[in-house]
Order: structure tokens, then sequence, then C-alpha cells
């Protein structure tokens, strides 16, 4: 079952692994993240090609993706929902600037 979101994107209402795990990408001020969410939790972060160090996870939680880094600890770094297409919207913290990651892989 699907609901309904804005911008045109419908958001996948059963969220699990299988379907989150690949690759994202997003263009921000001529900067290329890529985010690699791999099946055994953990994430890989690529800045313009350059992978980041530092250990990061990600868990699924009401529906949405929390993705943690070492700096916010217990708390998301962000969340994030998984849409139809493939993409994933960021939609906190600041959720007024809806950031979508392209499915690439």
């Amino acid at each position: 079952m699907l609901v309904a979101v804005g911008c045109g994107k419908t958001e996948v209402k059963k969220l699990h692994k299988e379907i989150l795990i690949g690759d994202y990408e997003l263009k921000v001020e001529g900067v290329l993240y890529r985010l690699v969410f791999l099946g055994d939790g953990s994430y890989e972060v690529y800045k313009n090609g350059e992978k980041e160090k530092g250990s990061k996870h990600w868990k699924i939680e009401g529906g949405e993706v929390h993705v943690f880094s070492p700096e916010t600890g217990d708390l998301p770094f962000f969340k994030a929902r998984k849409n139809t297409d493939g993409s994933l919207t960021r939609i906190a913290p600041d959720s007024a600037k809806e950031l979508h990651y392209s499915k690439i892989k």
C-alpha cells in the first residue's frame, strides 16, 4: 500500500532493509554526495568520490530511515523516507529543505 506525499513523490509504506540497500546520490552546491547503505546496517559516505572516514550506521524505525553518524551518537544525523521511484527524501532535521537522493544502484 502506498501513501501520497508532497512534491509528486509517493512513499513506500512498508519499508524493509532489502529495498533500502544500495547507492544513492545527491548534488548540493557543486558537491556530489554518495551514500551506500549496506546490509549489515552500516553505510559509507563519499564526497566527490572520496570516501569519508568513521563508523556510521542506519536503522528503520517507524517507517523512516534513521541515519546516524559518530558526531550525533544516539540521535539521528538525519531521517529520510523511501519513495516508490527508488529515491530517498531527507525529511529531518531540516524538513523545510527536502533533499532527494537518487537511487543509482
